[in-house]
Formats: C-alpha cells, sequence, structure tokens
C-alpha cells in the first residue's frame, strides 16, 4: 500500500482506531479521567501516558481478533477485554488490501470497568465513538 493511496487512484473508507469515551456511571455526564497509561497486552507500547481524557482512540490489530488493553489510573488498573473481526477486501491489485473492523464486543465478563458499552461495533473512517466506558 504505497503510492496509489497518496496518487488518489485508491480511496479506503476505514480506520483501525478505535474511540472510546469516558462518562459518569450515575449521570452519564463526560467524565475526565487521569491516566497513568494504556497497555495492550503481548507489545510494549504505552498510550495516553500521564494525560488527562474525556475520550482516546486506540488502533486494533488486523493480526487479532481479541485485544486485551490495560487502563492504569493513579490508584486503580482496568482491564478492557475486545472481540471483534478484522475483514480484508481487495481494493485493487494496484493498491492492495484495506481492513474493515466490525462487530467489536466488549464482554462484560472478561471486563472490570463499572460498565462498558458498545456505540458503534464497526470502525469508520469518520472516527466516531464506538466505546463508552462508564466510571
Amino acid at each position: 500500500m504505497t503510492g496509489c493511496f497518496e496518487d488518489g487512484d485508491c480511496t479506503t473508507t476505514t480506520t483501525d482506531l478505535l474511540k472510546i469515551d469516558f462518562r459518569k456511571y450515575e449521570s452519564n455526564e463526560v467524565d475526565t479521567v487521569e491516566i497513568i497509561g494504556i497497555t495492550m497486552v503481548g507489545t510494549d507500547s504505552v498510550f495516553y501516558p500521564l494525560a488527562a481524557a474525556t475520550s482516546i482512540t486506540l488502533p486494533l490489530d488486523p493480526n487479532v481478533t481479541s485485544l486485551t488493553m490495560n487502563f492504569d489510573f493513579e490508584l486503580v488498573t482496568h482491564e478492557l477485554v475486545l472481540d471483534y473481526a478484522a475483514v480484508p477486501k481487495l481494493i485493487s491489485p494496484d493498491c492492495g488490501v484495506e481492513v474493515t473492523f466490525m462487530n467489536v464486543i466488549a464482554d462484560e465478563t472478561k471486563n472490570d470497568f463499572d460498565s462498558v458499552a458498545v456505540r458503534s461495533s464497526t470502525l469508520d473512517e469518520e472516527i466516531t465513538t464506538n466505546i463508552v466506558i462508564y466510571n
């Protein structure tokens, strides 16, 4: 996937970025959380080190169908496990393959946040809220 995307001959309508919003459990108001860092099991990358956020975007891995994320906050660490499908589609021989992420689910039995809701189970080019975490 090199030149043709840059030349405008190929267009993509997908993204690998999952958007998560934080909300207060009782009032559904926007919640600002103090993040120490977010890590994904199997990698050494740290996302959002020492950040205050009301929403975040994190990349999904097209090579797996389940992703475990650890959210480190000042006093506690929470785990979020997402299952999803990464569906490849050939755009053209010159442009290569794009991957659509769909069927995102957050199994409540695998997560230890107060509440997790899926708002949009497919990741689109226009990044909208996919997951809401209630604190």
